[in-house]
C-alpha cells in the first residue's frame, strides 16, 4: 500500500498497523480482501519518527516535541494523547 509505505515507520500489534508520518500516529487494518483500511489519526505537535505499541498506549517519538504517549485502546478513536515529554 503506497500510503503505508510512504510513513516512516510502522508496527503491527493485534491487526492493527501503527505508522507515523511526519505529522502525527495513523491506524490502518489489513482487511481480508487484501485492502488496507484506515481507521483513525492523531496529529502531534512535532515530526513523528517513530511508534511503539505496548498493551493499549503507543509511544511515538515526535521531534522536538519529545515523547507522546497516546492511548489505543478506544479504536477507532485515536486522540486520546495522555501525556508528553522530553528527554
Amino acid at each position: 500500500c503506497a500510503a503505508i509505505a510512504a510513513n516512516r515507520h510502522a508496527v503491527e500489534r493485534d491487526g492493527y498497523w501503527y505508522l507515523v508520518s511526519q505529522w502525527g500516529l495513523e491506524c490502518w487494518q489489513y482487511t481480508v480482501s487484501g485492502d488496507f483500511v484506515k481507521l483513525s489519526e492523531a496529529p502531534t505537535p512535532g515530526i513523528a519518527s517513530w511508534v511503539a505499541v505496548e498493551g493499549d498506549y503507543a509511544y511515538v517519538a515526535d521531534g522536538d516535541s519529545g515523547i507522546l504517549v497516546i492511548r489505543v485502546l478506544a479504536l477507532p478513536g485515536l486522540r486520546d494523547t495522555q501525556c508528553g515529554f522530553k528527554m
